[in-house]
Order: structure tokens, then C-alpha cells, then sequence
């Protein structure tokens, strides 16, 4: 099907004036929307989105409708005008009907001009672009296909023509292609640079995707729920993955980060719980928050040397990590940083870290000993509260405030020595240590202790005889 085509927002309130014997709401939802999609059918050939808003002010109802319509500009009739026409009625009145915004794009007789798809013909759905200059154009975000069911596989085209001069496609727009919920592959073509944020969103059925080298950004929540994608290969010409870029991939088994990449994104890979290993490049100087968040099926994870932090929540309740190497340039692990990771048996802190958050090794039930690096000088509340096989630790010299909840119920502690550079021990901090000797240097008569701080220890014994 040819001919010039433009791609509507169509805004329409109208009201509904209260009577005795007035329609329910969701009864004129109802014949409303049908009226509407019946007139925009004789017009157009696909409705890509339509949202009502309904509010009461006393006796008035007004309805608010939201609608994104393609049109074929060869009619002379515009769909404004065909539905002020059809939608006179003696309940409602029309208050306010505008076209909020418009794309014009042209569709060939060759549908191939528009996009090459294996399964759904292009003249149903075709896809819209954007002119971003001269010579280039992008998948635009305007176009949703939520309602395409069966639209299962599509190639974006290199090229396209708009009124006989020629683009070439460079981007994917933000939600481009959100929520396709049929859509299993696609491919992209070489000359595609970004892809735009929550470009693949929510498309759920989508198992595997091309990526060409040509690109080097992938931005925030580009491919966030594609919780059927097993595979992905990331060109090594990208040098920024955004925020929550690979979020809730269930998935994904296994991903290779490029060598351009210099840090990992907050949220990046939360969720990914099918993620069993992953490469991290030299490059990579920090990890974001939740980076890692709930990537239950991670065994271990290299990180390299050039990283100096690691963000809160990074490896939270990564269950089967069993090891992890941080080195030695890492000077803060944040808070909750490696919360519940329950395989992990031991961990080495370099010396250069001076901070430890809160949380940061809560529950690591399996942890039996860690060494804590004479750099730092305050642990968090809860760092190791829970982690019920700590047999040992060493707390160093120069620390200075031991958080509350620091190591409660850690049941397996059997000794600590807490130095005199120690000058605040917070409330619980070793409560539900059962089998825990204490000893604490107070010599200084400068310690302070918080409320039940070693509530049901073995014992507790000061090195000087308190008053």
C-alpha cells in the first residue's frame, strides 16, 4: 500500500452532563471506544495506542482521550474532522479535539522501503522514523506495538526514503520498540550507532538480537525485561552501557563486556538471574549501584584492577557466589554491597579500603573468616550482622567506631580483640554472639558502649578495671 502517511496524536475531551438516568462509566468507556475505533478503521489501518482518562466534577463527566493514529494524507477528510462528525450525539458534547503532534513519512509501493519484516506485512505495521538532520534518521519512538500480536521478527533497513530523498538509519529511538510482546529477534543494521533508552523494553518474547559494530552507546533500560533473551553480543565499540540496560534478563546466561567500557552502570544487570558468568574489562574503574542485584545463579566474578569502588547493593543476594577477587585499588565497598550472598565462604578486603558500608556482609552465612584492613576506621551497623559461620576476624589497629549491630548473631565468633584506638562500640553490636570471648582494650578510658552491645556473649573481659 503506498502513499504519504502521517502518524497523528490526537487529543479529545469531551463532557457528559449528569442525568437520571445517565450511563454508567464504564458503559460510555465502552461505546465510546468503539465509536472511535470504528471511525479511525475507515481511515486508518492500525490503531497503535489509545488511553482514557475519566473524571467526575459534580454533575459533569468529562473524558479525556489520548489516541496515536497513522493516516493516509491522500483522503481529503482528516480524522479530526470525520470524527467531529460522527461523534455529535445529544449526550455529549465535544469540548476540545487537536492534533498534538504529527510525523509525515512516505510508504512506497515496494514495502521493502520501509523495513523488511520475515512474518508481518509492512503495510499493516510499518515502522516510523524520525529526520534527526540532513542525512539521517532514527527508528522513532512515535510508533508502539502493543497491540500487534503477531509481529514475531523484523530487520530495520540501512536506508530509507522520505518524499524521495534518502536517510541513512543511525539510531534507535527511546521505546522504539517497547513492549512488542511478540517479537523474537531482530536485526540492526551496520551504520546504527545508539540505541536509545527502553529501545526493548518489556519485549519479553525477544530471544535473540544482532548488535552491529557500528555502535557505541547502549542507553538506560534499552533491553530492561527481555526476559527471554539467552544471548547478546556487545560490539567492542561501545563505550557506555547505561542504567538498568540488561534489568530482569532472566535469561541471560553469559555476557561479555567490551574493553571501551570504563564502569558498569547502577542496575545495569539486576535481575539477571541466569547470569552464571560474566567478563569485566581492564577499563572498568567503578561498579554501580545494584549492578549485580539478584544474580542468583553467579558463581564468581573477577574484578579487575583498575576498580577503586564498589557500589551499594552491587552483588546483593548473589546466592551461589562462592568467591570473588577485588583488588587492590578498591578503597570503599558499599552498603549491602554483597548482602545474602550465602555461598560465599571467604573474601579478601584489600589494604586499601578505608570504608565499609552498612550491611555490606549481612547474612553471608557461609563466611567463615575475613581480615579487615588497617585503613579502615569505622565498620557499619549490620556489616556482619548474621553471617553465622564467622569463626574469626581481625579488627585493626587505627579503627575507631564498630556500628550497632555490627556482629550480631554471629554464633560461630569465638574471640575478638577490639583495640584502643576504639572509641564507640554501638548498641547490639555483638548481642547473640553465644560463643564469643571479648576482650577490649580500654585504657585509654575513652570507649563508649551502646545498649546491650554484648547482650548474651561468653564473655566480655576490659583490659583495665572499669569503675
Amino acid at each position: 500500500m503506498g502513499g504519504i502517511f502521517q502518524q497523528l496524536r490526537i487529543k479529545i475531551i469531551f463532557r457528559q452532563r449528569c442525568k437520571k438516568k445517565s450511563l454508567k462509566f464504564r458503559d460510555m468507556k465502552k461505546i465510546f471506544t468503539l465509536s472511535v475505533m470504528l471511525i479511525l478503521c475507515t481511515l486508518t489501518f492500525a490503531t497503535d495506542f489509545m488511553r482514557i482518562k475519566f473524571k467526575n466534577y459534580g454533575c459533569i463527566e468529562k473524558y479525556e482521550v489520548d489516541i496515536i493514529e497513522e493516516v493516509n494524507l491522500e483522503g481529503s477528510t482528516t480524522a479530526i474532522d470525520l470524527m467531529r462528525i460522527k461523534l455529535k450525539d445529544g449526550n455529549i458534547k465535544i469540548h476540545e479535539m487537536s492534533i498534538i503532534e504529527k510525523v509525515e513519512f512516505e510508504i512506497g509501493e515496494d514495502t521493502s522501503s520501509i523495513g523488511d519484516t520475515t512474518s508481518t506485512d509492512s503495510s499493516v505495521l510499518p515502522l516510523a522514523f524520525s529526520i534527526t538532520s540532513d542525512s539521517t534518521a532514527e527508528v522513532s519512538s512515535f510508533h508502539t506495538c502493543h497491540q500487534h500480536q503477531n509481529l514475531d521478527s523484523i530487520s530495520i533497513p540501512a536506508e530509507i526514503q522520505i518524499e524521495g530523498k534518502k536517510y541513512n538509519v543511525t539510531s534507535i529511538g527511546s521505546s522504539a520498540f517497547y513492549k512488542c510482546p511478540g517479537l523474537t529477534s531482530i536485526n540492526i543494521p551496520e551504520g546504527v550507532t545508539s540505541i536509545g533508552s527502553s529501545a526493548f523494553k518489556g519485549c519479553g518474547s525477544l530471544k535473540s538480537i544482532n548488535i552491529p559494530k557500528s555502535v557505541t552507546s547502549i542507553e538506560s533500560s534499552a533491553f530492561g525485561g527481555c526476559s527471554n533473551l539467552t544471548s547478546i553480543s556487545i560490539p567492542e565499540g561501545v563505550t557506555s552501557i547505561g542504567t538498568s540496560a540488561f534489568l530482569n534478563c532472566r535469561s541471560l546466561t553469559s555476557i561479555s563486556i567490551p574493553e571501551g567500557v570504563t564502569s558498569i552502570a547502577h542496575y545495569a544487570f539486576w535481575g539477571c538471574s541466569g547470569l552464571t558468568s560474566i567478563s569485566i574489562p581492564e577499563g572498568v574503574t567503578s561498579i554501580g549501584d545494584l549492578a549485580f542485584r539478584e544474580c542468583s545463579s553467579l558463581t564468581s566474578i573477577y574484578i579487575p584492577e583498575g576498580v577503586t569502588s564498589i557500589g551499594s547493593s552491587a552483588f546483593y543476594k548473589c546466592s551461589s557466589l562462592t568467591s570473588i577477587y577485588i583488588p587492590e585499588g578498591v578503597t570503599s565497598i558499599g552498603a549491602s554491597a554483597f548482602y545474602e550472598c550465602d555461598s560465599l565462604t571467604s573474601i579478601n578486603i584489600p589494604e586499601g579500603v578505608t570504608s565499609i558500608g552498612a550491611e555490606a556482609f549481612m547474612v553471608c552465612s557461609s563466611l567463615t573468616s575475613i581480615s579487615i584492613p588497617e585503613g579502615v576506621t569505622s565498620i557499619g551497623s549490620s556489616t556482619f550482622e548474621d553471617c553465622g559461620s564467622l569463626k574469626s576476624i581481625s579488627i585493626p589497629e587505627g579503627l575507631t567506631n564498630i556500628g550497632e549491630h555490627a556482629f550480631r548473631f554471629c554464633r560461630s565468633l569465638k574471640s575478638i580483640d577490639i583495640p584502643e584506638s576504639v572509641t564507640s562500640i554501638g548498641n547490639y553490636a555483638f548481642s547473640g554472639c553465644s560463643n564469643l570471648d571479648v576482650t577490649i582494650d580500654n585504657s585509654e578510658d575513652n570507649v563508649e558502649v551502646g545498649r546491650n552491645t554484648f547482650l548474651g556473649c561468653k564473655s566480655v573481659t576490659w583490659l583495665k578495671e572499669k569503675d
